[in-house]
């Protein structure tokens, strides 16, 4: 190998190496709502992973871009821009997950991960925007997806990818849809014990007290609040999910005591 070689080659791999050190910086600032620093992180992320030339870089990075695309748009005040932000996430990740190749025949794990993981994240996306028959045909090619992987888990980053991940998807776009039965029939299948890491646990039990809410059932959505609160207590201080929980306690009929003291605890 020539000098010129082996110096593009080691630039590469300090590329990818940056990639994921940006895409690590935009995940915390999520879980931190820092939701602009997020997207700055996430679009470093992407040059960088553009200049390693590793596909497997560049879909982690275009999945954290998507996500901030997402989380933008939900919050735009007119329809128009929230509907052109949900499109544009949609559309770069699906068009990065094909870009892989891995929608048929017998790709690696952490290709056919990679691809998962960006269906399920353009599924849910999808199920925001109101587009059912969308979400639906992601998320079950998705499924497929899980279904061909060799191992039980594969993937990059907090993006680890399976069939249990996959079912946790669901919970959410159901739920998101209207279909709160589909969702719980979803939410009763995960072993939680499956999920790579408490606050994937939490997560899911946080999308399960979500749909069985919009189910009418307050005192099932507690239970579930309280064991995302068992795995990973700092998931419950997430906007989105104090949002919930005022919603919970503003819903007609008895309040739960449990729900008062969830209350006190968060």
């Amino acid at each position: 190998m020539s000098k010129d070689a082996s110096a593009g080659q080691m630039r590469e791999r300090m590329s990818a190496a940056l990639s994921r050190a940006y895409l690590l910086g935009s995940e915390l600032a999520v879980k931190q709502h820092r939701d602009c620093v997020a997207r700055v992180a996430a679009d470093r992320s992407h040059s960088a992973a553009e200049s390693s030339g590793d596909p497997l870089v560049i879909a982690a990075s275009s999945r954290a871009i998507a996500i901030g695309m997402r989380r933008h748009a939900l919050s735009a005040p007119e329809k128009i821009d929230r509907d052109a932000g949900l499109n544009g996430a949609i559309t770069m990740l699906t068009r990065t997950a094909f870009d892989l190749g891995a929608d048929q025949g017998s790709p690696p794990d952490r290709q056919l991960a990679s691809y998962g993981s960006l269906l399920c994240t353009a599924s849910y996306s999808a199920a925001q925007n109101g587009n059912s028959a969308q979400a639906v045909a992601l998320i079950e090619e998705a499924e497929d997806a899980a279904r061909r992987l060799k191992a039980t888990g594969s993937g990059m980053g907090n993006a680890q990818f399976s069939a249990t991940t996959v079912a946790v998807y669901r919970i959410g776009v159901h739920t998101t849809l209207g279909d709160t039965a589909r969702a719980l029939t979803y939410f009763d299948s995960v072993d939680p014990q499956r999920l790579p890491s408490a606050e994937r646990r939490a997560r899911a039990f946080v999308d399960g007290a979500r749909a069985w809410k919009d189910h009418g059932d307050v005192e099932r959505a507690t239970e579930a609040l309280n064991r995302a609160h068992d795995c990973a207590p700092q998931e419950l201080s997430r906007p989105s999910v104090q949002r919930l929980i005022a919603a919970m306690v503003d819903a007609p009929g008895r309040t739960p005591a449990a729900l008062f003291a969830l209350v006190r605890r968060t």
